[in-house]
């Protein structure tokens, strides 16, 4: 049921991947793609237990603490979130995995939804500026390709 991932750790991504927790979500950044995403419920947990390498089972024992539908259904879900997390870039294994990866829509619609993972992209263009070499003759904030003008029209 873990995909081939075994007793494989995994671990947040470093130098590229930031995140903070507000209130009862954390939001992550990806600063290489500019997508964010909030996790909320027992995503949270899962991400909170990441900042330690964590295995598909102690990410489902994680998951089935912080959540109402169960130990079975965290058992499904645990190598799905992880196979999506590591899809987006946000965390690695610590070694080399053999396995194909698994999606958070194979899981029953009831599953995916609870485990509360939304990603956005609608900043990426900005997330994504490098401040120092990717601007014009007008300094910070205008860019070569991302005037001020089709900014403002973005917002």
């Amino acid at each position: 049921m873990d995909g081939g991932l075994g007793s494989v750790a995994f671990v947040i991504v470093d130098g590229q991947v930031v995140h903070d927790v507000i209130d009862d979500e954390v939001v992550v950044v990806h600063l290489g793609t500019g997508n964010y995403y909030s996790l909320r419920g027992p995503a949270l947990a899962v991400w909170l237990r990441l900042a330690q390498p964590a295995t598909v089972a102690e990410t489902a024992d994680v998951l089935a603490a912080s959540w109402a539908l169960g130990s079975n259904s965290a058992l499904l879900a645990a190598p799905a979130l992880l196979s999506y997390l590591v899809g987006e870039g946000l965390i690695l294994p610590e070694h080399s995995v053999d396995s194909d990866p698994l999606a958070l829509e194979s899981l029953a619609p009831d599953i995916a939804a609870a485990l509360m993972v939304e990603k956005f992209t609608d900043v990426q263009e900005l997330l994504t500026i490098d401040p120092v070499h990717d601007v014009d003759d007008r300094g910070w904030p205008s860019t070569p390709t991302v005037g001020i003008e089709s900014v403002e029209r973005a917002l």
